[in-house]
């Protein structure tokens, strides 16, 4: 189990942009948040991550990059971005659900015809990025009951203004 302030697993994945984006090449002021999310076939993940749209440039003027990843294909998440309002986020793709293991996310296994054999359940992670520790998580084994963007957003404000310590490492 991933605790706060331990270093967070590596974490390599392909971008709609060509690129891969690699943890430990990242160079966001504050933090890093990185959003594990079901994929194309979750209409819950579709209204979560519209949501985070919302809210992207908030995030980003607290110094915090935010990426968005699933297991689904390039094709996959690329009709994702263009039938989604999610215009500005960062989407990764195929990442390896083993490496989803190393974080702690739960895996869910079709059940339905439109689901993939294997996808990620939710997740929703800050990490400091100066040095890679896990400062929240929040990981579910359902695609109900995620956290509020905006309520995080708030968060991150008052953890910044107050210098506040991550919490639950004991």
């Amino acid at each position: 189990m991933l605790k706060p302030s331990e270093k967070v697993p590596d974490l390599s994945v392909k971008t709609l942009d060509g690129k891969t984006w690699n943890i430990r090449n990242q160079n966001a002021e504050n933090f890093l948040m990185i959003v594990f999310y079901r994929g194309l076939h979750c209409p819950v993940c579709k209204v979560h991550l519209e949501k985070l749209q919302e809210e992207i440039e908030e995030f980003e003027d607290l110094g915090t990059e935010v990426i968005c990843i699933s297991a689904d294909s390039e094709e996959d998440t690329k009709q994702t971005k263009e039938e989604w309002d999610i215009a500005d986020l960062q989407m990764g793709f195929e990442m390896d659900i083993e490496a989803g293991r190393n974080w702690g996310v739960y895996i869910s296994s079709a059940i339905k015809k439109s689901e993939p054999e294997r996808f990620f359940e939710p997740a929703v992670f800050l990490v400091k990025s100066d040095d890679l520790t896990l400062y929240f998580a929040n990981i579910q084994s359902m695609q109900f009951g995620r956290p509020n963007f905006s309520e995080l957003r708030r968060t991150v404000k008052f953890i910044l203004r107050e210098n506040y310590p991550p919490r639950g490492g004991a």
